[in-house]
Order: structure tokens, then sequence, then C-alpha cells
């Protein structure tokens, strides 16, 4: 009798099962690495172009988790909000890094290298979970968590560019200070046109109802 077992079939579909597995087992521990700020782990994330995949995964899920934490306190974003930010970030910050850090400074990375070390450095924003855990939700405690937290991530992105670009801690800090700097500027600049745009129209309408 054929024992379907031993059929070609099978075996694919036991290669595959073992694959889809194996993959699973490697973010799982991908992110706990990046959690502990496990050099080796943003290291390996580098040179494996595969794992551009999870490194988006990393960000959708460090979005969800921003958007449930906000939504515990009485906040917004939502979790389609933030996780939106989260990949809009994901991108701005790698860009300003690897503009930076490559263009500028002349340091080694390539763009995509850099770009899933970066996602993986969201890491730690998956805690933010924890503070729609009943009792953690009140304001004083939740804010020392999300502190605590987004603290935690500032050093995972720290590791994430000293490993990505091969330079000094040092080097790895000054680089993320001028990036946060940049930032912050353009996001200043992006608030300050919006709310000028939104007083021209406040005044237009002003005009109108006047008139």
């Amino acid at each position: 009798m054929h024992d379907a077992s031993n059929s070609p079939a099978s075996s694919d579909d036991s290669l595959s099962s073992g694959e889809t597995s194996g993959s699973s087992l490697t973010f799982g521990r991908r992110v706990l690495g990046a959690l502990r700020l496990d050099p080796s782990v943003y290291t390996e994330v580098e040179h494996d172009p595969a794992a551009i995949g999870q490194a988006a995964l990393v960000v959708a899920l460090a979005g969800i988790a921003r958007g449930v934490s906000a939504i515990s306190r009485g906040e917004a974003p939502g979790i389609f909000d933030s996780v939106l930010i989260a990949f809009i970030g994901w991108g701005i910050v790698t860009t300003l890094l690897w503009i930076v850090g490559v263009l500028v400074d002349r340091d080694t990375s390539g763009f995509f290298e850099l770009l899933r070390t970066v996602g993986f450095a969201a890491s730690p924003l998956l805690l933010l979970v924890v503070v729609a855990v009943p009792g953690l939700s009140t304001p004083g405690i939740a804010m020392t968590i999300v502190v605590g937290i987004h603290a935690g991530a500032a050093v995972a992105l720290l590791v994430a560019a000293r490993e990505a670009l091969d330079i000094s801690t040092s080097r790895a800090a000054a680089l993320c200070a001028v990036v946060v700097g940049l930032l912050a500027v353009a996001v200043g600049l992006l608030v300050r046109h919006v709310i000028s745009r939104i007083d021209a129209i406040i005044d237009l309408i002003a005009s109108a109802a006047t008139q």
C-alpha cells in the first residue's frame, strides 16, 4: 500500500510548515533581542533583506500598541491613525538618519539596511499596551510608563543606528540627537503652517459671516 506520508506533497507540506514555524520563532527571538538592546540582533536584521517584512510588522504592532495606550487614557489618535503615524515616522527617521549619517557624515549603510534596523528599534513601543491594563491607566502611573518606554525606544534607535552605520556609541548618540532636532524643527514648522492656515480659514469665515 502506498504511504501518503512519504509522498512529495506531504514532504513539501512538512517543509512549508517547518519554514513558517522557524520564521515565527526567528521573529519572536528578534523582537525579544531588540527589546534587550542586543547588538547582534540589529546586525543580523541589517544583513537580512528578508527581514523588511518583520520590521514593518514591528512598526505596525508598535502603532497598534500606541493607539491602544492612547484610547485607554482617553487621548487621540486612535489605532488606525497611530499605525499610519508609526509608518510615516519610520520612513522620516530612517531618511534623516541616512541623509545625515551616510550622505553628510560618510558613514556606511544602505538605506534599506538602516530601514530594517530602525523598524526593529520600535520594539520597546510594543510595551505601551500595558498602559491599558486596569490600574495602570491612571494619569500619573501611565505617564511614567509611557515616558520610560519611549526612553527605551530612543536607546534602541541609538543601538540600531550604531550597528547599521558601524560607528561608535557616542557618534550614534550625536547623530540621533541631530536627527531628533531636525525632526522637531520640521514638526514645529508643519504645526505653525497648519495653525496659520486654520487661522486664515477662520478669518475668512468670520469675514463672510459679517457681510
